[in-house]
């Protein structure tokens, strides 16, 4: 596995020379793929995950950035006047590749990964300085280091023309009247990579024996995953993984609400019920977890993952769950912020031809439409996918997950025959992902 140092880079290409690619790394130390291990590292990245996607034919002068958080390199990036007139002629991109850190003011700790970091302790170093939950409703202003760097990077140099690229659907509702100096929107280089992935580790065989009604695979703990979780290992016809012990109690200290506002007797009863079955019992799919990590410390919770991550999830290939299973109800990477992303969790459910229900931000499907997608709204009601307010989905996302599970597997079977124009289209469109919005 890379070392956060290793990936946490910069790489620059403004295309005034045939070869003028450089990464930068933490210290600031540039390289053109010779002298540095980060440099070597990201050019093997490179040729095996960007050299077949959009941003190996971007012609503006461009920028890449793999980490999290405040991109330090950019802090004494500075520009002669040349290359300043240039860009301002030809503009600059900057892609955020990964997800990013949000505030409501400005004075946040700055942590700086080193070498001995991994990505989940820099992750729970980091996260509990930032916002678990964005509420649209407040109407507060939002800010973020990743974009408070580009904009310091932008007015230090004098730039005119900058374009920040993030993987966040409609952000820049929410982001642009704090930084106005750049213009931000949504282009995610991390789709056509996720699809490459997928194609290498999803085979081609998607004919269905389904058994199973129900799939939720869990990876990295979540709060609101955990609260799915509870629910649907009551479900007789439901798979889930699982890899952690806690308690109710924990759970309703990691929520963004308490669980008494679930007024509905039914509701509440489950989640109590499976929360301790999910403790006293293994529920894994593909990878067995002997010791399950223990959920205790609130915030930072988000960045725990299995003991013996790899990090590198698709490749614990859960084909054969999915061909026995009618449907994927997909946790999403996030949930409550105002404005949805879309990872290889939902993607491998439309490579393996199964429908989902999407357990994630608001405008999932919306976002998912604009790519070319279609949804299943003429099988059950997707209205949560409007539902700003966090709580709300959720719980509408369990009523759709009672309306699924009301249905015999005979009726499921049915369903999904109807489905296949759907599901079809959605495959091919899947295989044509290289130039997102």
């Amino acid at each position: 596995m890379p070392t956060l140092t290793e990936t946490f880079v910069l790489y620059q290409r403004l295309g005034r020379l045939d070869d003028d690619a450089i990464v930068i790394n933490l210290e600031n130390k540039t390289s053109k793929f010779s002298t540095l291990p980060e440099a070597d590292y990201f050019l093997n990245y490179y040729n095996n995950n960007l050299k077949n996607t959009f941003i190996n034919n971007i012609k503006t002068p461009m920028m890449f950035w793999r980490g999290h958080g405040y991109i330090f390199q950019l802090d004494d990036l500075m520009y002669d006047s040349d290359t300043v007139e240039y860009l301002n002629e030809h503009g600059l991109e900057i892609y955020l590749y990964e997800n990013m850190f949000f505030s409501h003011d400005k004075n946040y700790a700055l942590y700086k990964p080193s070498e001995q970091d991994t990505n989940s302790t820099y992750l729970r170093s980091c996260y509990g300085n930032f916002l678990q939950v964005i509420d649209s409703s407040l109407s507060l202003p939002l800010f973020s280091p990743d974009m408070d760097s580009i904009q310091n990077f932008v007015i230090k140099n004098n730039l005119k023309k900058v374009r920040v690229k993030t993987i966040y659907y409609n952000i820049e509702e929410y982001l642009q009247d704090s930084y106005k100096e750049v213009e931000v929107s949504c282009k995610d280089a991390c789709l056509p990579i996720q699809v490459n992935l997928i194609n290498k580790f999803y085979n081609e065989e998607n004919l269905k024996d389904i058994s199973y009604k129900l799939i939720f695979p869990v990876w990295r703990y979540d709060s609101y995953r955990h609260l799915l979780a509870s629910y649907i290992v009551n479900k007789d016809s439901g798979l889930v993984s699982w890899h952690y012990t806690s308690s109710l109690e924990i759970l309703e200290k990691n929520l963004w609400f308490s669980l008494d506002n679930i007024k509905d007797s039914k509701y509440i009863d489950q989640i109590r019920t499976g929360c301790q079955k999910l403790n006293d019992h293994q529920y894994h799919l593909d990878s067995v977890v002997e010791n399950k990590k223990t959920i205790i410390d609130g915030d930072r919770d988000k960045w725990k993952f299995p003991p013996k991550y790899n990090g590198y999830v698709i490749e614990n290939t859960l084909d054969k769950f999915y061909k026995k299973t009618f449907c994927v109800l997909v946790g999403e990477s996030i949930f409550s912020y105002p404005f949805p992303t879309i990872s290889e969790k939902t993607l491998i459910a439309i490579k393996c031809m199964n429908p989902f229900v999407i357990a994630g931000a608001p405008n999932c499907l919306k976002y998912l439409k604009e790519l070319g997608f279609k949804t299943f709204d003429r099988w059950w009601d997707e209205s949560y996918d409007q539902e700003e307010d966090h709580e709300k989905r959720l719980l509408k996302i369990l009523e759709v997950v009672d309306y699924i599970d009301s249905l015999s597997i005979e009726n499921l079977k049915l369903i999904h025959d109807e489905m296949s124009e759907v599901l079809n289209y959605n495959y091919q469109n899947f295989m044509s992902i290289n130039n997102p919005i």
